[in-house]
């Protein structure tokens, strides 16, 4: 019986981390594979072709759009009232 007080008594929150781990890996999922893909791909051709404007390509990725993609499923994702409240302490 006071196990059951006890989960009662407990503060819910999901962490800011796990929320946006969660975000990332299940619905950005089929978003970032391929573009991870195609930055693997710029960077291999820029060493075995010698131009480094692929590598710059790939560099312009991860600080141009990986940024992007995150501030949008951020806004999009995690700002939404319903997934929101979860990350503010509450009771069961």
């Amino acid at each position: 019986m006071s196990e059951v007080k006890n989960q009662k008594d407990e503060i819910i929150k999901i962490s800011q981390k796990s929320l946006l781990s969660f975000i990332f890996f299940q619905k950005l999922r089929w978003t970032l594979i391929p573009l991870s893909l195609i930055l693997i791909a710029l960077i291999l051709w820029s060493f075995i072709s010698a131009d480094f404007r692929f590598a710059i390509l790939g560099l312009m990725i991860i600080f141009i759009i990986i940024p992007l993609i995150m501030a949008f499923a951020y806004f999009f994702y995690a700002l939404h009232p319903d997934i929101a409240f979860n990350t503010l302490p509450h009771s069961p």
